[in-house]
């Protein structure tokens, strides 16, 4: 009877299919060892690639750095994004711009790098500033395009500086000026250096590699479901609503974010009650499904701000990060992620939190100190007003 009893006790449902089994995190889950043979050959460039430490991984010259590259190069076009944000309003809210200065001239540069129109700020530079400043304003306008070598940089440091920016970028140069553009004196006695806000666009240029990785190694710790389906369109086939609506509703955001994480922790859950104890050594050591989950979050919150929604992006990206350490760059938190949460604070009019959001990055990429330098002085300026209406009113 026993044995009868026992032949007729139900046996645990099988795991639901979901998409997320021939994914790649499915992969590896499955077939530990596909990812063993994956990361091997190139394992130091692999671990910092997880890390998001692209600056580590770029280094080398197979399919991790070439990711690690083009992560990086997308990160420097959001900071130079962001650089030209700060520049067109903070001189736009520096009135007057002190006699003399230079910062006409590099907010112009800027201007031109982000398909602007830079004259109108080279027009501001008066005949008090440095003749090394006026002297390469008056070549500018008379070349105000960034898609050709300059003609002659007449020995002018400001000129040979854009010049070789352009030849970085034409492929004529392996090398390209960094740091301080400028530095000019104040009049407290002293010197106010002047960030180069053509730095990260260069960098983004140079970053960018051409060669594409295909199988696993595109794959793995992205936010794809398969090549052809990454970021919103991946939450889409997993079951859950990406549409943002057509108001920048905070509330949305989290429901949707909510929502992900019920689909999410389901299919983590599955995995715990029936992977072998390697896969689930690589789900708890990877951080496999924060990390996808946080690709996923930070992928919308991008498509958030191209709909014109900065409080949707806030939440998604807050939403995206690894709340154990919120301010430093991981696994979970990468570049990117502190990148955009800047740009939509920004877009919010909440250019402090901003900075905060900004500073995580210069700790380790100086690309972002221009921009952290520029929005800085923009919210002394926002605080300046703020103090001006208070005392009106």
């Amino acid at each position: 009877m026993l044995l009868l009893w026992l032949s007729c006790t139900p046996t645990a449902p099988p795991m639901a299919p979901s998409p997320l089994d021939s994914a790649w995190m499915g992969q590896i889950m499955a077939q530990p060892q596909l990812f063993t043979q994956t990361v091997d050959s190139e394992r130091t460039a692999w671990v910092a690639l997880h890390a998001n430490s692209w600056r580590g991984a770029h280094r080398g010259t197979g399919t991790p750095a070439r990711r690690a590259s083009d992560l990086h190069a997308d990160l420097a076009l959001r900071v130079a994004g962001l650089e030209a944000t700060g520049w067109e309003r903070t001189l736009s809210a520096w009135s007057p711009l002190p006699a003399g200065s230079a910062l006409p001239f590099f907010a112009g540069l800027s201007a031109l790098e982000a398909g602007g129109a830079p004259t109108k700020w080279w027009k501001l530079i008066d005949t008090d500033a440095d003749p090394v400043v006026l002297q390469a304003t008056q070549a500018m306008l008379k070349q105000p395009t960034l898609s050709t070598r300059l003609a002659d940089t007449m020995g002018n440091p400001l000129l040979e500086r854009v010049d070789q920016h352009l030849a970085a970028r034409l492929g004529e140069s392996e090398e390209w000026p960094s740091g301080t553009a400028w530095t000019e004196p104040l009049s407290s006695g002293e010197a106010r250096s002047i960030p180069d806000p053509q730095l990260p666009w260069t960098l983004s240029v140079m970053l960018l590699s051409t060669d594409q990785a295909v199988g696993m190694e595109a794959l793995l710790f992205s936010d794809c479901l398969s090549a052809s389906v990454c970021g919103p369109d991946a939450m889409a086939v997993l079951g859950v609503d990406p549409n943002l609506g057509p108001s920048d509703n905070p509330n949305l955001a989290r429901s949707i974010a909510q929502s992900l994480d019920q689909v999410l922790d389901t299919w983590a859950r599955d995995q715990r009650k029936n992977a072998s104890p390697e896969a689930l050594g690589l789900l708890e050591d990877l951080q496999v499904v924060q990390k996808f989950r946080g690709q996923l979050l930070l992928s919308l919150a991008d498509e958030a701000l191209d709909q014109g929604h900065p409080k949707q992006a806030v939440v998604l990206v807050q939403y995206a990060m690894d709340l154990n350490a919120p301010r430093t760059l991981g696994p979970v938190n990468s570049p990117t992620h502190f990148a955009v949460l800047a740009q939509a604070h920004l877009e919010s009019g909440h250019t402090r939190e901003a900075l905060d959001a900004l500073e995580v990055l210069t700790r380790s990429y100086p690309e972002a100190v221009g921009a952290d330098e520029i929005l800085g002085d923009l919210a002394i300026l926002e605080g300046l007003d703020r103090q001006g209406d208070s005392k009106e009113n």
